[in-house]
């Protein structure tokens, strides 16, 4: 949701809904998390201590991150302010 007004863009996620989201929420599997999902400033840990981050949160992040990337981008070279909010589970 954009607000032209006021520049400001939201991006807002909504909790479990379906059967298919509950059973990603319970693909709790702990996977190390690649590199190039760190946040910038994050140092990469040693190789034989990787950070490990939820399965399925991951595979739905990426997801978000894959359809959500581009038009946040446009809209932020634009000049907008960008809030994330939402809720899991």
């Amino acid at each position: 949701m954009a607000l032209p007004d006021l520049k400001l863009a939201m991006l807002v996620i909504r909790g479990s809904q379906d059967l298919e989201d509950c059973i990603t929420d319970a693909n709790a599997r702990a996977i190390p998390c690649p590199a190039e999902c760190l946040c910038p400033g994050v140092p990469e840990p040693p190789p034989d201590q990787p950070y490990l981050v939820h399965e399925g949160m991951h595979q739905s992040a990426l997801w978000l991150r894959d359809c959500t990337l581009e038009p946040l981008r446009i809209l932020s070279n634009a000049g907008y302010r960008i809030v994330v909010t939402g809720h899991s589970l």
